[in-house]
């Protein structure tokens, strides 16, 4: 095994849920949008506090997190429609604009942007018949239109040694994965790799958490694996301990979750996301 390096350059998710849901410290680790179809989302990012409804997007920065609220409207449902944007694919689009500005999270509601998100999410729908280049083409689509509405979408020029890390257990999120192992398939000594995550104001021990907590939610969200299967998936082998560390990191169990769910679907080209 090597480190990964085929990293798609998206992935796709449908909420739908007729529960009232709240989500604490959600956190995106790539360039994300969510499109309410039903219902409001209610976000905090510290001191910002905003909602968006039926039609609008949500561009959420690269490395964020918020906390999140989503609410049905009465005897409706909450719909979104949610994709992330590899920062590798963002790497690879000609430099933004200088009129552009970065945000850690942004409302927008737009035509140009709502057609490219169709196109995307139709591609990410079906990625056995789609192929690799149109996705990349369409999901480069999104990024030039979010340029074009003055939206910065600001990722480090190179990949740091953290992010690295994350699509190398991303790669395997249930794997008994050890800080040396992991170092000997970054081509650096252990040492070398904790050093880099210090200086990246985290650790092995947290980033491994992170990725797998972030994929659990996920597959909770759009999948129905039953919450055993979703635990091992994700590296327990223990459903009660997964379920502990669940709500400790989100504020709510898999169980809560599922069970405000009205339908799912989880489309996926090998990464996950969450909204």
């Amino acid at each position: 095994m090597d480190e990964a390096t085929d990293i798609t350059p998206g992935a796709a998710l449908l909420i739908s849920v007729r529960r009232r849901q709240r989500l604490a410290a959600v956190h995106f680790p790539q360039v994300s949008l969510i499109h309410i179809v039903e219902g409001i989302k209610r976000f905090r990012h510290g001191d910002l506090v905003g909602e968006a409804q039926a039609g609008d997007v949500l561009v959420i920065g690269a490395g964020e997190s918020l906390d999140l609220t989503n609410t049905p409207l009465p005897g409706g449902r909450y719909v979104a429609r949610c994709l992330s944007i590899s920062s590798d694919l963002i790497r690879d689009m000609p430099p933004r604009d200088s009129g552009t500005s970065p945000q850690p999270v942004a409302r927008l509601r737009d035509p140009l942007l709502s057609e490219a998100l169709d196109h995307a999410l139709a591609a990410l729908d079906n990625p056995s018949d789609v192929p690799p280049a149109l996705i990349r083409h369409r999901l480069g689509e999104i990024v030039l239109t979010l340029r074009h509405l003055g939206l910065g979408l600001d990722v480090p020029a190179t990949a740091t040694v953290s992010e690295r890390l994350r699509n190398l257990l991303g790669s395997r999120p249930g794997h008994a994965w050890r800080a040396e192992d992991a170092a000997a398939l970054l081509h650096q000594s252990e040492s070398t790799l904790r050093r880099h995550l210090a200086r990246d104001n985290t650790s092995f021990r947290e980033l491994l958490d992170a990725v797998r907590m972030e994929l659990a939610l996920g597959l909770l969200q759009g999948g129905n694996a039953p919450i055993a299967a979703v635990a091992l998936d994700c590296g327990y082998q223990s459903a009660s301990r997964f379920a502990a560390r669940f709500r400790q990191r989100y504020g709510i169990t898999p169980s809560e979750l599922r069970a405000g769910r009205a339908i799912s679907g989880l489309s996926d080209s090998g990464a996950r996301m969450t909204g």
